[in-house]
């Protein structure tokens, strides 16, 4: 339903923007600030294992709202859930992702409206802001997470045979694991913000250049 939603009011600022009311990069700004909302509600991370014989399935997510590890077993016909123990340290960082980005969500509509007024150097300034928020936000979650996995499966992406407790039983299974659906849509958010960051500094270029080129 939320999906469904910003899909909808996307489209109403696609209509804005082909009637010029709004601008292409204000749309761009627009796209960021969903893609980061919808981040939210999105696995980060995930790590999925397999195995035919005997059956089982394991599955380990993180989450940012609210920052948490969960596991899903599924096993011997049962299936559990469990919120697995995680360093204090990163916890703390976890909850601190969700003000984070809804500060760069702020920080990028403020960008719009400025733009739209005749302080349009400060939504200029803003949008800078908010392309640099995004970038940290991105890397300190890759490190955070390259740190949970380094001491345990090795690294943050790849895929392999890792042996798992069930019960008194230990189990073989074929795994993959990496960066999830809400890590990449705030990557894409940085480039669609970046881009509508590159139009704002060649526009401004041009107006410079026009300024101060000689009048026929």
């Amino acid at each position: 339903l939320l999906s469904l939603f910003f899909s909808l009011l996307f489209g109403f600022f696609v209509v804005l923007t082909l009637l010029k009311k709004f601008s292409f990069q204000s749309l761009l700004k627009t796209l960021a600030i969903l893609l980061i909302i919808l981040s939210l509600f999105q696995p980060w991370w995930m790590l999925i294992s397999s195995s035919k014989i005997p059956p089982a399935e394991r599955t380990t997510t993180i989450y940012v709202n609210p920052g948490v590890m969960i596991k899903t077993i599924k096993y011997d016909g049962d299936t559990t859930f469990e919120i697995a123990e995680i360093p204090d340290q990163v916890l703390m960082f976890l909850g601190a992702i969700v003000p984070l980005a809804i500060l760069t969500c702020l920080i990028l509509v403020s960008s719009i409206l400025l733009k739209r007024t005749k302080k349009k150097q400060f939504g200029f300034l803003l949008s800078i802001i908010g392309v640099v928020l995004l970038c940290i936000l991105l890397s300190s979650f890759y490190f955070v997470t390259a740190k949970i996995t380094e001491a345990s499966i090795g690294a943050v992406q790849g895929e392999g045979a890792l042996t798992f407790s069930f019960g008194s039983e230990e189990i073989i299974m074929q795994s993959s694991w990496g960066l999830s659906t809400g890590f990449y849509f705030i990557f894409v958010a940085v480039i669609i913000a970046a881009i509508a960051l590159g139009i704002d500094i060649r526009t401004k270029v041009m107006q410079k250049k026009k300024l101060l080129s000689p009048q026929n």
